[in-house]
């Protein structure tokens, strides 16, 4: 290659139009009209400028026609033009997924938050902020709940002695149960209200429960 646009040009624009022709042998000399797409299909680092590579005779500015590619005359095909089309809308909806949805708050921060308070009142530093807890959090907040309701919440749970063992042995703390619903988490904010059930002697809860019955009941 002799040209006079060939050899001014760069090496890495000379590897992008290499590549470009490439893809162009693979399709009936057809490529796609979104240098993005192209970056992807030819994985360059950036987009290329296409508009370059047109001025300077390369390519063909007819539906990016790749010159001295398309061999015999060779019309671009229903199917090729429907395969640019699939691959263009692919990337849009890939594009407007990834996008932050207007209008919905992100509570990725709240969320986190709620679950490293949970670890620390109960001493579970290894666990993990997986689906099912972070959708029971998600959920209560958007119920109405605040970062400070759900974390009153867990100093709730923390203090009933059945929730940390008492019982059985086997503790039923986890952050998925506290935020399972919203009747959950009114039950531990009124353990929240309570004294430290779990520092006190069996008799003195039972006097204490006894005592709370009293009050709710009037």
């Amino acid at each position: 290659m002799r040209k006079v646009e060939w050899v001014g040009m760069t090496d890495a624009q000379r590897g992008q139009l290499v590549a470009i022709w490439l893809l162009a042998a693979d399709r009936d000399g057809v490529i796609p009209a979104s240098p993005e797409i192209i970056q992807k299909l030819c994985f360059l680092d950036s987009p290329p400028d296409m508009q370059f590579f047109i001025d300077q005779g390369f390519i063909d500015d007819d539906d990016n026609v790749a010159s001295g590619w398309r061999q015999g005359g060779v019309e671009a095909t229903n199917q090729n033009r429907d395969r640019d089309r699939i691959e263009t809308e692919a990337e849009e909806r890939k594009n407007a997924a990834s996008a932050p949805q207007s209008g919905k708050p992100d509570r990725s921060d709240e969320i986190r938050n709620v679950f490293e308070y949970w670890q620390q009142v109960h001493e579970h530093p290894k666990a993990k902020l997986d689906d099912k807890r972070k959708r029971n959090i998600r959920a209560r907040l958007k119920d109405g709940y605040t970062v400070s309701d759900l974390q009153a919440a867990i100093d709730g749970c923390r203090k009933s002695p059945h929730h940390m063992g008492a019982t059985n042995g086997a503790k039923y703390d986890d952050i998925e149960l506290i935020c399972r619903d919203a009747k959950h988490v009114d039950q531990f904010l009124k353990l929240a209200q309570g004294p430290d059930l779990t520092r006190m002697s069996e008799s003195a809860r039972k006097t204490a429960n006894a005592a709370q019955e009293w009050l709710d009941n009037g």
